[in-house]
């Protein structure tokens, strides 16, 4: 599973989470993203810019890339945090932040589901 930052116009706007070989969505190409478990929430997405999240640092042990310093992790945090709206930030009622799936992603969690939801049984 992988992760994608999907932003609109400088702003954070979504979280999208797809299966590890699925394609990244493409800029200025319409996505449709989905609430991970209320089949009704659905949305189709533009972004404006398209970000991966998940980066391989370790892979069996092994070191694959550098590790960032201290500092180089603190900037991108804040940079980060720069990227939402202020309603996502504020200290009362914050927005809660998107995370989707994608389409494929969310139909074989609900596969998943039911294979392994036990059946019921009247009589």
């Amino acid at each position: 599973m992988s992760s994608i930052f999907c932003f609109n116009v400088g702003e954070a706007l979504l979280d999208l989470m797809r299966r590890s070989h699925e394609d990244s969505p493409n800029v200025n190409e319409r996505i449709l993203c989905r609430h991970p478990t209320q089949a009704s929430k659905r949305v189709f997405v533009v972004p404006g810019r398209v970000e991966q999240l998940l980066k391989l640092y370790w892979n069996y042990g092994k070191l694959v890339k550098p590790l960032p310093t201290l500092n180089e992790s603190r900037e991108y945090a804040m940079n980060e945090l720069n990227t939402l709206r202020p309603d996502y930030k504020r200290i009362t009622k914050p927005t809660q932040y998107k995370v989707s799936v994608s389409d494929e992603l969310y139909q074989f969690t609900q596969e998943l589901w039911l294979s392994i939801t036990p059946i019921g049984e009247i009589s």
